[in-house]
């Protein structure tokens, strides 16, 4: 029998443990051990509902700002600490930044873990456009649901990478640093890598294509992908317990996820690295915008061939 250990990182702006949260947490509990680790504080009465999920190795919460990096290296810290990193086959790291699973996972770690990788990823991201990043991001597994083998968990490397992690300024120093680096440990120690989704354009599609991806098959949707979900009713094509369907309902009400009303990027003319008109479409309707120097609106357009 395959033992896996999820090292998990949460994050809360109100420090509550809530039920979309902790059906995440009884998902994995029955196909592996679970280690955790929240960057807020939160009271002992909200850790006691954490603690009571089977198979909760340990659990704890206190602000650290290093996001869920800082926490992946906490909770590989006791792993390592308590001598237990040798008694698992597989070792994931993974984050509340989405809602699910929406079906069973056993089945399809099961799958992935059978193709003789070093690495399983739930999600590729592939950067396509370059030329408009801040940044140049390297292709990677994103560090939403990223595991690695017994070897792997194991090695100096991985052991010196994850030591690595310290606080950064701000998220994209975050992004770059260590979700970008860990694309730059597989490719630098030649680890093979199975996705459950690994098409080039899966990872963007998280955020910017969630219907495609739920449709697609894939069992998480991201909380950050539903400004781009017109209608929060949707979610129930896709979410058939109706007690996890209204802790989801909850969390973004309390949260204040704002749905819909959400513009993609179409077009951009710069000059000289400045940005002087920009061009976007809103999500699943015909309404244009353009901005001048990518924050003054001068018009919005209609384009009725978009109509339907």
């Amino acid at each position: 029998m395959t033992k896996r250990l999820f090292i998990f990182a949460s994050y809360d702006k109100d420090g509550i443990v809530d039920e979309s949260l902790l059906y995440y947490l009884r998902n994995l509990s029955e196909i592996g051990d679970i280690v955790l680790h929240m960057d807020n504080n939160a009271s002992e009465s909200e850790l006691s509902k954490i603690h009571a999920i089977p198979n909760m190795l340990h659990a704890d919460a206190a602000r650290h700002g290093e996001y869920d990096f800082g926490s992946y290296k906490r909770g590989y810290f006791f792993a390592k600490e308590n001598d237990i990193l040798k008694n698992y086959d597989w070792v994931y790291l993974l984050n509340d930044s989405v809602y699910g699973p929406l079906r069973q996972l056993g089945p399809i770690l099961e799958d992935l873990e059978s193709r003789g990788t070093d690495v399983i990823g739930m999600c590729k991201y592939h950067n396509s456009n370059k030329e408009e990043l801040i940044i140049n991001l390297p292709d990677h597994v994103q560090s939403w649901f990223f595991g690695v083998s017994k070897k792997i968990a194991n090695s100096n490397y991985f052991n010196n990478f994850i030591s690595s992690i310290k606080h950064q300024d701000n998220k994209m120093g975050i992004v770059y640093k260590y979700e970008g680096g860990l694309g730059n440990l597989i490719r630098t120690n030649d680890l093979s890598v199975a996705y459950f989704m690994g098409d080039y354009d899966a990872g963007s599609n998280m955020l910017e294509k969630p219907i495609l991806m739920l449709t697609s098959g894939m069992p998480f949707i991201k909380k950050q992908s539903l400004r781009l979900i017109p209608n929060i009713n949707i979610l129930g094509a896709f979410i058939s317990d109706e007690v996890f369907l209204k802790s989801v309902y909850d969390n973004i009400s309390r949260c204040e996820i704002k749905l819909g009303d959400k513009y993609k990027k179409k077009f951009r003319f710069s000059l000289f690295g400045l940005p002087l008109i920009s061009i976007y479409k809103k999500f699943d309707d015909a309404k244009y915008k353009v901005l001048l120097f990518d924050r003054v609106p001068v018009a919005v357009v209609y384009n009725n061939k978009d109509v339907k």
